[in-house]
Order: structure tokens, then sequence, then C-alpha cells
């Protein structure tokens, strides 16, 4: 699928066509291009259930506040990008990687510190709520881990 294909199915009316750029494996050339394009294009690739790690830190880095919001809230975003996005300039990102599950103990420790109450309060309830705890604790699961091991997380 080229660049093309892939925004003309984004923008189709058609829930097929969206769903199928939606879950596309694009290749490396088309998120290139998609990194060097308008921030139209960009937002629409927030969309992309399959976006790479290392375009997703890309635009990161280079696109706009509304590109970096969408990214936010992607429940594919993992620790890392969401630990970049913490000092955004724009507290709607902040607000959402307070919010995101899988931003982790030390990014909600420094945005319970922001100077954006919203933000701060979100945080501290993650913090509260022990999310961070809980995701551990799957990820020990899934890996296999003796139920041992799982106990002594919590005491």
């Amino acid at each position: 699928m080229s660049l093309t294909e892939f925004v003309e199915a984004m923008r189709s009316e058609v829930p097929r066509d969206r769903a199928r750029a939606r879950f596309a494996e694009l290749p490396k050339q088309v998120w290139q291009e998609v990194i060097a394009a308008d921030a139209e294009t960009q937002r629409l690739a927030c969309e992309s259930r399959k976006m790479p790690r290392w375009a997703r830190y890309r635009l990161i880095e280079r696109g706009d506040s509304e590109v970096r919001l969408r990214i936010a809230r992607q429940a594919e975003a993992d620790g890392l990008a969401l630990a970049r996005m913490r000092r955004d300039p724009d507290s709607r990102v902040r607000l959402a990687v307070a919010r995101h599950p899988r931003a982790g103990l030390y990014v909600w420790e420094q945005l319970a510190k922001d100077k954006h109450p919203q933000v701060a309060a979100e945080a501290q309830r993650q913090i509260a709520i022990g999310s961070d705890t809980s995701s551990i604790a799957l990820r020990a699961l899934f890996r296999g881990c003796p139920i041992i091991r799982l106990i002594n997380l919590f005491t």
C-alpha cells in the first residue's frame, strides 16, 4: 500500500476501507513519507494500529501537538514514547500521558509535579490506584513467572 492509497483509505466513507488501512503493514518507505508529510497526513497515520516504534518516536519529535496527542492516546504507545512526551509544552498531551496505563510509575511521579493542576491530579490518581503495580504483575504472569515471585511483588 502506498502513502496515497493509505490516505485515501483512511479518508474513505466505507468502514471496511478505513479498517483495512488502520491494520495495514506499511513498508518502511511509506512510514518515512508519512514523517516527511504534512500535519494532516501525520494525524491520519496516528490511527494506524501497526505503526512501528521508530516511526512513532520520529513523529513525537517532528509532529505538531495534535500528532503527539493522538500518539499519547494510542493503546499501542509504549513507555518510552510516553516518557518522551511527559514534558510536552501542550498540557493536553501531558494529560493524555498521565491517563495512559503504560506510562509507568516514573512518568507519573514526574507528572504529579506538573504545573497544570489537572495533569498533576491525574498522575497522583494513577499512582494512588497502583496501575503500575498491576501492569508489572500482568507482565510477570504472561512471562510465565512462578506465582511466588508474583506474590513477592505485592509484599
